[in-house]
């Protein structure tokens, strides 16, 4: 039972790990540390994989054979780590050398060598037994053995110091806390995956080696980080998604799987219904179908992801049983499993879809809300106006006619709809008036200011600065326009006085001579 939980454990880190890096790289892959990143959890998930097929392996050279294939995720890992701190921290520079590359991944190809790769320098590169949590290794401290210890820990520091300098250079109070938590979460990780990996498995040799669960804790820090500003680098990512949420999810369904492999042949009775082992698979392939849409809803798009995963692997699983023992007891499995993905594939899109449809109506209602406030708060008098008529579609009957237009013509908006403008421009400037609207409506010009005056309903003049100009969405309308008025009366009072005085002192002048 200890070594069914250990496995399940391992493989759910390994599903909630990849999610991650797959909703990051598809957040943006174009960013360096979201692909830094993407392979980090890679890494991790092959590392926590194989450590699953090996702890319930059947014998000893089966479980060599997934060790091996775990190696290749803990011997890179490291390195990987140390690649995403450089481009996070702002070393990127130091990168674009190809020799950098080769010394940064060198020790991670000699530790894949030792311990993922046969070979004759080192032809045993783990003590094999097995315990209640499944099958263990006991480090044998040998020259590989501490090749990789002096590689893991020598890396954790050099990053460690990288973030500890890039905090406190920083002014930035958001990359001082960034470079804290994600320095915190390898420091636990280190401290963590040391005692259990190497401390305790020397020691107590029936325990299991847990660093892969461990460094969750890292890929945790960082991904809640990425996901608010993505270390400054770019943006950071829209939704957030609970890791508990995710990763009770998966282990639930892992668990059902694991449970169907498990079951034994005789029937169960519940209460007076009795139940066969093809009924109750049934009954656990809906339940993980229950799961698998709930993940696609509550998840957003990390637990779509982490839905595809599982149930794409219970697919090719089922498809695997089937070819093996060629037999159609999967059958209905494969059916369930197929109809699954279709199902939640047709969720996500509807999903995405919805989404984008509340954005586009929060956005038009922020624009709305954004131009309403302009208009109705601009200094100058605006007006939509059709032909000459102050009257428009009734999706702009509140933002026809802004206060200012009403304050300048001392007309409420009641009154200028049902106003013909021709009626209240003066009887000098209605000839010219109407000789260039006659131009604007022919399309012959575009726009045109001019100056004029209006009558308002005391009979005094206002002089205004007015321009013309054509209505944006009024094509099939070519009389449709924005009148926008500035009121220049005082301008036009100081230029006649001016002007009078002007005269008067040059008839006066002329007089006294």
């Amino acid at each position: 039972m200890l070594t069914l939980i250990t496995s399940l454990l391992f493989f759910a880190v390994g599903t909630v790990v990849l999610t991650s890096g797959i909703f990051t790289l598809q957040s943006n892959h174009k960013t360096p540390a979201n692909r830094a990143f993407f392979a980090l959890t890679a890494a991790i998930a092959i590392w926590s994989s194989g450590m699953a097929m090996s702890t319930t392996a059947n014998d000893a050279a089966t479980c060599e054979i997934f060790r091996r294939i775990s190696a290749v995720g803990w011997s890179t890992v490291y390195a990987i780590l140390l690649h995403f701190i450089l481009i996070i921290t702002g070393r990127a520079p130091s990168l674009r050398k190809w020799w950098f590359y080769l010394c940064l991944y060198l020790p991670a190809f000699f530790s894949v060598f030792a311990f993922a790769v046969p070979n004759p320098m080192n032809p045993f590169p783990y003590n094999l037994h097995q315990t209640a949590f499944g099958w263990t290794n006991t480090s044998q401290h040998n020259i590989w053995d501490w090749m990789f210890y002096a590689y893991y820990i020598g890396y954790a520091l050099i990053g460690l110091l990288l973030l500890y300098r890039w905090g406190a250079k920083s002014s930035a109070p958001v990359t001082k806390k960034n470079s804290r938590i994600v320095r915190v979460s390898i420091i636990a990780a280190l401290f963590l995956g040391t005692i259990t990996d190497v401390v305790l498995s020397s020691v107590f040799s029936e325990l299991p080696q847990m660093a892969p669960a461990i460094m969750l804790i890292p890929i945790i820090s960082i991904y809640h980080v990425l996901q608010k500003d993505s270390f400054g680098i770019t943006k950071g990512i829209d939704k957030k998604t609970s890791y508990m949420i995710l990763f009770v999810s998966v282990l639930a369904y892992i668990i059902l799987s694991a449970l169907q492999v498990l079951l034994p042949e005789k029937s169960f009775a519940i209460a007076s219904v009795v139940l066969d082992k093809s009924e109750i698979r049934g009954i656990f392939v809906q339940i993980q179908m229950f799961i698998s849409i709930y993940l696609v809803l509550k998840g957003n798009r990390p637990g779509y992801i982490a839905s595809l995963i599982i149930n794409s692997i219970s697919l090719v699983t089922a498809i695997g049983f089937l070819i093996r023992n060629k037999s159609t007891s999967s059958l209905p499995g494969i059916i369930s499993y197929t109809g699954v993905l279709v199902i939640i594939s047709l969720i996500r899109a509807y999903k995405e879809k919805n989404d984008d449809y509340i954005k586009r109506i929060n956005t038009q209602t922020v624009r709305e809300k954004f131009y309403s406030s302009v208009f109705k708060q601009a200094p100058v008098g605006i007006a939509i106006i059709s032909g000459t008529e102050f009257t428009r579609n009734e999706e702009f009957d509140d933002l026809n006619i802004n206060p200012a237009y009403e304050r300048i013509l001392c007309r409420t908006r009641e009154e200028l709809q049902n106003t013909d403008w021709t009626t209240i421009t003066h009887p000098d400037d209605l000839a010219t008036d109407l000789a260039y609207f006659d131009q604007f409506k022919k399309g012959k010009i575009d726009y045109y200011p001019r100056e004029k005056r209006y009558i308002k309903p005391d009979g005094s003049v206002v002089w205004v600065d007015m321009l013309i100009s054509r209505f944006a969405s009024s094509n099939e309308k070519p009389g449709d326009h924005v009148c926008i008025i500035t009121d220049i009366t005082n301008r036009k009072n100081i230029e006649a006085t001016l002007k009078y005085n002007s005269e008067h002192m040059l008839l006066t002048g002329l007089y006294n001579r």
